[in-house]
């Protein structure tokens, strides 16, 4: 049997949400990366290709303490180097608070101002990237972020649509069970600051001497951590406990209306994902071109790291649809140009937003 495509506590979660089964990306390879060119110097038709030594793993995550109390107490081997860079996150303390693990403040601040380098530099890269053999350490227990990104979508932008809106329910639900694991260990929260409290990271601001140089106060630590401090490695791990046994009823009512909303919204992401009805009027979206050559015209839509090729024929025709019905505009297009769309090219043009719905 395949892995999942969610980690396994997400997997069953969303196993018990959604009517169907959460499918992978198939063209987003992570085996033999997409995005990167080749050994015989064959380039990606993207804006721009990833390096090979970082693939789209520029992004340190933000780990909730009940996952990174799942990685120290997972024994498979799988998880053995993730143990090692979680250790080292642990140890160097920076970003450790009771509410999981953050990115250093230097980290995030060079990923906000930079410009092109996702999937590029490797300063940025994750801490929990095994270079050796360009695996994830931590992936059995990757957070909602790096379980729901993918360069290249199968139906698009709907897809993406519904890979975002799942990344919206589950960072939810991480910050959500993050504290409530506070609550159930009875830590008292006196030592953390409001702003960390709400958002489950520090705030991005002035970086100190002490964020420059990669230094923690330790009496910041004292004040946050109280009683378990020194023993963070345990608390973590009695987060995980609490959340392991979680059916996905107990995060619903215990995460709260805010939860309970992203998780509606994403039965509906679901249902467009499967759908594949085709509007009664369509006009022109927008688009960027890419490259142009005689078999036609590589664009971008919805995102730089998946663009499609429209047909040379077909992009001299696209002023047919400009929101006249759409039954009108394939007749006239099949009149004057003898162009019949495919279901298959139409429902790429679509999902890609080439199309989109024009309201009367």
């Amino acid at each position: 049997m395949s892995d999942p495509t969610l980690p396994p506590l997400y997997d069953r979660w969303m196993t018990n949400h959604l009517p169907g089964p959460v499918t992978p990306e198939p063209r987003a390879t992570c085996e033999d990366c997409v995005m990167c060119s080749k050994p015989d110097g064959t380039m990606p038709a993207v804006a721009y290709p990833f390096n090979p030594r970082v693939r789209c793993c520029s992004y340190t995550p933000h780990l909730p303490n009940f996952l990174v109390g799942a990685i120290l107490a997972d024994d498979h081997p799988a998880t053995a180097a993730g143990q090692v860079s979680v250790r080292e996150r642990i140890a160097a303390g920076i970003g450790v608070t009771p509410l999981g693990l953050s990115h250093s403040p230097v980290t995030a601040t060079l990923h906000n101002a930079s410009v092109n380098a996702h999937g590029v530099s490797e300063a940025l890269r994750c801490p929990h990237y095994v270079v050796e053999d360009a695996t994830c350490g931590i992936w059995r227990h990757r957070n909602g972020m790096c379980a729901t990104w993918w360069c290249k979508h199968e139906r698009g932008a709907t897809g993406h649509h519904f890979w975002m809106t799942l990344k919206a329910l589950l960072d939810a639900v991480e910050q959500a069970l993050a504290r409530w694991c506070l609550l159930e260990l009875d830590y008292g929260v006196g030592g953390l600051p409001m702003t960390l409290i709400r958002s489950g990271e520090e705030e991005i601001g002035r970086l100190d001497a002490n964020a420059l140089d990669g230094r923690v106060d330790p009496s910041v630590q004292s004040l946050y951590w109280g009683a378990w401090v020194g023993r963070e490695e345990e608390f973590y791990q009695a987060c995980a406990a609490r959340v392991a046994p979680l059916a996905w009823k107990d995060v619903l009512d215990i995460c709260g209306p805010d939860v309970g909303l992203f998780a509606k919204g994403l039965l509906d992401a679901w249902m467009a994902r499967e759908a594949h009805d085709v509007p009664a009027r369509l006009r022109l979206g927008g688009f960027h071109l890419l490259g142009i050559n005689e078999q036609g015209a590589t664009v971008v839509t919805y995102s730089p790291f998946d663009p499609i090729t429209i047909p040379a024929l077909l992009m001299t025709a696209l002023h047919y649809f400009d929101g006249r019905s759409t039954e009108e505009a394939f007749q006239v297009l099949a009149d004057e140009r003898g162009l019949q769309l495919d279901d298959a090219l139409l429902g790429a043009l679509l999902d890609y937003r080439v199309f989109v719905d024009a309201p009367e």
